[in-house]
Parts: C-alpha cells; structure tokens; sequence
C-alpha cells in the first residue's frame, strides 16, 4: 500500500480526519465572531461620529441592522 492510502473501512483514518477538519472548522467560526464583534465596534464608533454630522438616517440603519442580527 502507497504512502497515503487508506484500506476501506479504516475507521481510524477518518475519525481522525473528522477531529482535524471539526477543529479547522471551531478555530475558523471563532476567528469570523471575533471579527464580527470588531467590526460591529467600529459600526458603533462610526455611528457616534455620525450622530454629530447629522447623518441620523444611517445611524437608523445601523441600529436596525443590529437589531435584525440572529
């Protein structure tokens, strides 16, 4: 059998295979929250700003968009 291989039924192989992926998968979904609440902080900051330039219908926007997050 070649370097890389796997017989059929090796059920190590793809237990192990599902752990690394699910692992990738955890480590990405907690990086794209992170620069979720970053960008929602930034969002907030740009809205005070706003508030000040009178821009108080995107300021509405922001505010409903937040709000409609699940």
């Amino acid at each position: 059998m070649q370097q890389g291989e796997q017989k059929l039924g090796d059920t190590n192989y793809h237990y192990v295979k599902c752990n690394v992926l699910n692992s990738l998968q955890h480590k990405e979904i907690g990086d794209l929250k992170e620069r979720i609440k970053r960008l929602e902080e930034v969002g907030d900051v740009l809205c005070a700003a706003a508030a000040f330039m009178g821009w108080h219908m995107e300021i509405e926007k922001w505010n409903k968009a937040k709000e409609a997050k699940p």
